[in-house]
């Protein structure tokens, strides 16, 4: 049985926490439904530090042994066309083997990865034990809105506190509903996200360059 590992280059340790199980739940129904051979699929690994044209190179050669797909997330922070050029473009080119450069895919959200995680009422819902409306969590009423809001993070940080109060929410933080949005959000209203729609295209389309996706009578995954 092949085993998928995919690796995580995230721009910090929350978005890492919601990336992971993204990734994993994203790669079991891909697998599951394209699938031609069983694949396990294994956990998330985090590659250390923040991606930077510095050390970029090292470190994604260094796991692109173990590592069958790397993910490489940067924010757009309002023009991810800009942060593809300044960003995304640099560091693929400093990888000189193409084999290497074959094992990444960008993950660029508009603004923030928390836009991302605001996009599924239903999964709010559940990790917060509420039972509100887009309008009374403050989100706009179609999906693919989400990445117009202006501060994501903060309209995130706001939910909670009037959910558990300023005092819990202090207390605890939101570090918490990061794992837990990640592993709730539909794909169904993830999908409806234009820069996700983007991502999965890609990861897709990498799960099928490296032979993981295909067609055939054995479809099976098992987790890690």
């Amino acid at each position: 049985m092949r085993t998928l590992a995919v690796g995580l280059y995230a721009e910090g340790p929350t978005d890492f926490d919601f990336y992971a199980p993204v990734l994993t739940r994203l790669s079991e129904k891909l697998i599951l439904s394209t699938g031609r051979h069983p694949v396990r699929v294994a956990d998330v690994v985090s590659l250390p530090g923040r991606p930077s044209l510095k050390d970029f190179a090292v470190t994604v050669e260094e796991y692109a042994g173990p590592c069958n797909l790397i993910v490489i997330h940067t924010d757009g922070a309002g023009d991810p066309e800009r942060a593809r050029a300044e960003r995304i473009e640099p560091w693929f080119l400093s990888i000189n083997e193409r084999r290497v450069r074959d094992q990444l895919v960008e993950v660029v959200p508009v603004r923030e990865t928390e836009a991302w995680m605001l996009s599924d009422i239903d999964a709010l819902n559940a990790v917060f034990g509420t039972a509100r409306t887009k309008a009374q969590f403050g989100l706009p009423n179609r999906t693919r809105e989400v990445e117009q809001i202006a501060n994501p993070k903060a309209l995130l940080r706001q939910i909670h506190e009037t959910v558990v109060g300023r005092r819990g929410a202090r207390k605890f933080g939101t570090r918490s509903l990061y794992p837990r949005l990640g592993q709730e959000i539909s794909f169904d209203e993830l999908g409806k996200v234009p820069a996700f729609a983007h991502f999965r295209e890609s990861f897709e389309a990498a799960l099928a360059r490296l032979s993981f996706l295909g067609r055939g009578p054995d479809r099976a995954v098992s987790n890690a």
